[in-house]
């Protein structure tokens, strides 16, 4: 398995410190978006913002909804966002060492942890949370306890 480097153990850790605490709102399929105004996270959005700095920004206001999803690396033409990041970017990947291949050592444990199914090795770290989050529903609080469990916070 490798091993997070000083500076990736720390951002973990905060990371992981922060989805335990039970301060943010968890959603799911974007990185946030607002619910009537209440931002809901994944993960993954938690990290963006929290750990690596960055804005999530609107995106779009869905139609006949009071939903509006959010992303950063924003994208403007006459003033209206086209695009942006819906996951996180190739550095903060790194950042939490979340660009790191799924080992074919840890498929059995992933399932017994997590419940997916199917998984297969070469996949990445974020795929990992991405699911937890969205497909199989994982508080925050157990996708914590599963990255400690598979020491991807070492």
């Amino acid at each position: 398995m490798s091993k997070l480097t000083p500076d990736q153990k720390a951002h973990v850790e905060k990371w992981l410190d922060i989805l335990e605490n039970g301060m943010h709102d968890q959603g799911q399929g974007y990185l946030k978006v607002l619910h009537s105004g209440v931002p809901h996270y994944c993960c993954l959005g938690v990290a963006a913002e929290a750990v690596c700095g960055k804005q999530l920004l609107q995106r779009e206001q869905v139609p006949y909804s009071n939903r509006t999803i959010m992303g950063y690396d924003a994208e403007f033409e006459d003033g209206v966002m086209v695009r942006s990041t819906m996951g996180l970017g190739p550095k903060e990947k790194k950042q939490l060492g979340l660009d790191k291949d799924i080992e074919p050592h840890e498929l059995e444990k992933i399932e017994k942890l997590t419940g997916l199914t199917g998984y297969s090795a070469g996949g990445d770290r974020e795929s990992v949370c991405v699911q937890m989050n969205d497909e199989v529903g994982l508080s925050f609080e157990e996708i914590a306890k599963v990255f400690k469990e598979m020491g991807w916070n070492e």
